[in-house]
């Protein structure tokens, strides 16, 4: 699923590290050049929510946060998956800058 508005992205993500693998769909509300706020749509999680903060460094930079609150709906899964899940979701964050860069080239 994916869709896109001016102010909204829903997307699915496609997770593969380790024997962690799954999808799960979020709703991508924009705030332009400031912050991206996150709501889960479906997935293997209760919960996940998250926030992407874009704040002004300079003239030319900014410095990228993602703060992300998520628990897995099955128990079992989240014993055996949730330190590999928020690895992951620091590894977005890396993912997110090398594609800003790239843009900009």
């Amino acid at each position: 699923m994916q869709s896109r508005s001016d102010g909204e992205i829903v997307a699915t993500i496609g997770v593969k590290r380790g024997p962690l693998q799954g999808e799960f769909t979020t709703r991508n509300v924009l705030e332009l050049d400031r912050r991206i706020v996150m709501h889960l749509v479906n997935g293997p999680f209760r919960t996940l929510e998250g926030e992407w903060s874009l704040i002004p460094i300079g003239a030319d930079g900014c410095r990228v946060d993602l703060t992300m609150k998520f628990a897995f709906k099955n128990p079992l899964t989240a014993v055996l998956f949730e330190q590999k899940f928020a690895e992951t979701a620091a590894s977005l964050v890396d993912a997110f800058v090398a594609r800003a860069r790239a843009q900009q080239t």
